[in-house]
């Protein structure tokens, strides 16, 4: 997990190359389906939204704050 807001139980991931393979893409689905049962959100994003769109990843990330129920 990259970042944490607890109290929004909002996960933010910043995904790279290291999430591409069939393998790293089912692990992730994986740690996604047992975040989720925990009731936590998750957010993932690309290394490359980061580096080039970082307003438009902080708008994303404000916009779920705001969904929280």
């Amino acid at each position: 997990m990259d970042f944490l807001c607890r109290e929004a139980r909002l996960i933010v991931e910043v995904d790279g190359a290291t999430h591409s393979t069939d393998v790293e893409l089912a692990y992730d689905h994986h740690r996604t389906t047992e975040l989720v049962e925990l009731k936590f959100r998750l957010l993932r994003v690309t290394n490359e939204d980061v580096y080039h769109r970082i307003d438009d990843v902080l708008e994303t990330i404000l916009a779920y704050l705001e969904m929280r129920t």
